[in-house]
């Protein structure tokens, strides 16, 4: 952080992904309710244009505008009104032990994102949460991870993205 108090300086780590979960709610005043739509924006200057690009469709014109905390609510001259809401949402990809981003393990969008049994994953991170690259859940097993290791997952089931390794111990290879 630098001096200026009203600046904040973010540094992301390979491996963490960081987005915000924007929700936008519209009530118009008809007997149809509000309706909902959820996105993912990367930036809070994201969230403030789709606000802005929201206030200046709409046509009816701003009657008052409320920010609060992680949230904005817009209120139109015709009545109706839209809530935005928004959080952060940090997603940390990195192997426990070496911290290689599972996500993107080799840097040409290879992943090691895997489910294996419950009683095994326990068995080596009793804290259950978390994520390990090929090859530290092997060593942390003491053993190659086999077919009959996974679960029967979709994450398990989607090739596309597979890092090499990772797919030679689920076809068992």
């Amino acid at each position: 952080m630098d001096s200026d108090a009203n600046s904040i300086e973010v540094v992301y780590e390979p491996g963490v992904h960081v987005n915000w979960a924007l929700q936008v709610t519209t009530f118009t005043g008809s007997e149809s309710g509000p309706t909902t739509s959820r996105s993912l924006v990367p930036s809070t200057l994201q969230i403030e244009q789709m606000i802005s690009t929201h206030i200046d469709r709409h046509g009816a014109g701003a009657a008052r505008v409320v920010h609060t905390f992680g949230g904005r609510d817009v209120y139109f001259r015709d009545g109706s009104r839209t809530e935005f809401r928004w959080e952060l949402l940090v997603a940390d990809w990195r192997c426990l032990d070496c911290g290689v981003d599972t996500d993107n393990v080799d840097g040409s969008g290879r992943d090691e994102y895997f489910m294996i049994h419950d009683e095994l994953w326990l068995s080596i991170n009793p804290e259950r949460v978390g994520h390990l690259c090929i090859a530290c859940t092997e060593a942390r097993l003491g053993r190659f991870l086999m077919p009959t290791d996974f679960k029967a997952a979709r994450v398990n089931m989607n090739p596309r993205r597979r890092s090499r390794r990772l797919t030679s111990r689920i076809q068992g290879a």
